[in-house]
């Protein structure tokens, strides 16, 4: 998700991300899996949703790497990208800030990690909740699943929410969009 700009000299676009790193939801039905002493990571996993579409983790492998790929192409320019762990999704991210950190290493991640966070329910951070009021999703202002971004223009304003399945990379031509103004 996106977040209110870090204050600098020159305001700052700015992407923040719920990361959720371990990717499961009780609501969903394994459909593929190796061998359990065989997986090295849940990205070998997929699982039917409850539209009944097959869902392949690995594609949330990839949502790393194109984040990484933007703040590498755009984060001269003034592009911040936060992201926020969070556990709320089917307690997929139990891991200890550090684990969660020591993870995102494993893809080059350069850009802002923030400790974990709750972004639904009673004990929302005061940042989701202005937020999700401003932009609000699917589901009203309730975030739907992991890696919901939220662009922020150089004033700090959410101009645009995109779902947990739209591509990070997809986004580009809307961060140059708000690159470019001042």
């Amino acid at each position: 998700m996106i977040s209110i700009p870090i204050l600098r000299k020159a305001p700052l676009v700015t992407i923040s991300v719920v990361t959720v790193l371990l990717l499961s939801v009780a609501l969903w039905t394994l459909q593929s899996y190796p061998n359990e002493s065989e997986a090295s990571s849940v990205f070998e996993f997929t699982a039917i949703d409850i539209h009944g579409n097959e869902y392949s983790f690995e594609q949330d492998r990839e949502n790393y790497r194109q984040l990484v790929d933007l703040h590498t192409q755009y984060s001269e320019q003034g592009l911040r990208i936060v992201a926020f762990p969070c556990n709320q999704f089917g307690g997929q991210e139990p891991k200890t800030n550090e684990e969660i950190f020591q993870f995102s290493q494993t893809f080059g991640v350069k850009f802002l990690m923030m400790s974990k966070v709750d972004v639904n329910l009673s004990k929302t951070i005061p940042l989701y909740e202005y937020l999700k009021s401003k932009k609000g999703g699917t589901l009203g202002s309730f975030v739907k699943w992991n890696f919901t971004k939220f662009l922020c223009d150089r004033q700090g304003q959410p101009v645009i929410r995109y779902a947990p399945n739209v591509d990070p990379i997809s986004i580009a031509p809307d961060i140059e969009k708000y690159l470019l103004m001042q």
